[in-house]
């Protein structure tokens, strides 16, 4: 097992690298609190996170979670299933790329907007 001393001085130089400025408190036996400024809270969650240390509680680190839009699979209905992409646009009227009928990618979406992209790459002409 990790000492707590050992953890402070890992989560500590991950902070003081991304210049969070940050102090400790004794909390049980084997346990420490990490205490950061509230305006370095989010710098210092992503610095930690993508080290690989836990952060929480998720509440005071995080926005909360969206409402459920209950209507979202009705006003999605159009939009759910599979096809052919034709016509990439972002922001909507800038077009990004263009396909013909059948030669896009594939797009899988479900009615809560989620979707995945399959796209199969073109195979050089020795391998046709």
């Amino acid at each position: 097992a990790i000492s707590v001393a050992a953890s402070l001085s890992a989560a500590g130089a991950v902070l003081n690298a991304a210049s969070v400025r940050w102090r400790t408190l004794p909390a049980a036996e084997s346990c420490a609190i990490i205490m950061v400024r509230e305006e370095d809270l989010p710098m210092a969650t992503v610095a930690l996170t993508r080290a690989g240390h836990a952060v929480s509680p998720p509440g005071r680190v995080c926005a909360p979670a969206p409402t459920e839009d209950q209507a979202a699979p009705q006003k999605n209905a159009q939009y759910v299933g599979s096809w052919s992409l034709l016509k990439r646009e972002e922001p909507v009227g800038s077009t990004l790329e263009e396909h013909p009928a059948g030669e896009g990618p594939i797009r899988i979406q479900a009615p809560s907007g989620l979707f995945a992209e399959i796209r199969v790459p073109a195979q050089p002409e020795s391998f046709a």
